[in-house]
Order: C-alpha cells, then sequence, then structure tokens
C-alpha cells in the first residue's frame, strides 16, 4: 500500500514518535531485555526519527541537537550513547539526555 504523500487532518508526527518511543519504553519494563534486544531497540529508536519531519518549531535554535530524552529508569545503559555518536537527525546531532521520573 503506498504511503499517503499528505499527513490526514489532525494527524501529528510528533504523537505518532511519542506513541513508538512509548511502546518501546513500556515493553522494556515488564522484562529484563538480553543485550542483542536491547541493541535492536537502541537502533531502532535511532532510525525511527528520520520518518518524521520535525517541525522548526521543535528546537530552540538552528545549532540544537536533536535529543533523545530517558525519563525514569534507563533501560539502554551506555549503548544508546555509543549508537548515536555522529548520527543526525533533522540535520542536527544527536544526544542522549536522561531525565529523572517526575
Amino acid at each position: 500500500m503506498p504511503r499517503p504523500s499528505t499527513p490526514s487532518p489532525g494527524a501529528s508526527p510528533v504523537r505518532a514518535v511519542a506513541l513508538a518511543l512509548a511502546i518501546l519504553t513500556l515493553a522494556t519494563n515488564g522484562h529484563a531485555a538480553d543485550s542483542g534486544e536491547m541493541e535492536v531497540r537502541a537502533a531502532y529508536l535511532i532510525k525511527l526519527v528520520a520518518f518524521v519531519d520535525w517541525p522548526i518549531a521543535s528546537f530552540a535554535g538552528p545549532a540544537d541537537p536533536f535529543a533523545i530524552c530517558i525519563v525514569g529508569k534507563d533501560p539502554f545503559g551506555p549503548l544508546l550513547d555509543k549508537m548515536t555518536v555522529g548520527q543526525k537527525a533533522a540535520g542536527r546531532p544527536m544526544v542522549v539526555r536522561r531525565m529523572p521520573k517526575a
């Protein structure tokens, strides 16, 4: 099935990414994943951002990096940091930020 050329009314690419990231994150909370599985999940997170047209308003300035934020327990450890080195999203360098659970 061909991909539509324009998003449907009310569709939000940011919501789609947030949902995908939430699903990936929730999937790691129920069990301890092995390192190979976590590597695949990390790769999906990194590659997923390329499929979204990020609005310019998503960034505070033109030189700001693209941040992948981990909230709460980090299931990736240093793996995600290693995999994002040299990677770009929307022409911006990727960084990983860890935030405490609110």
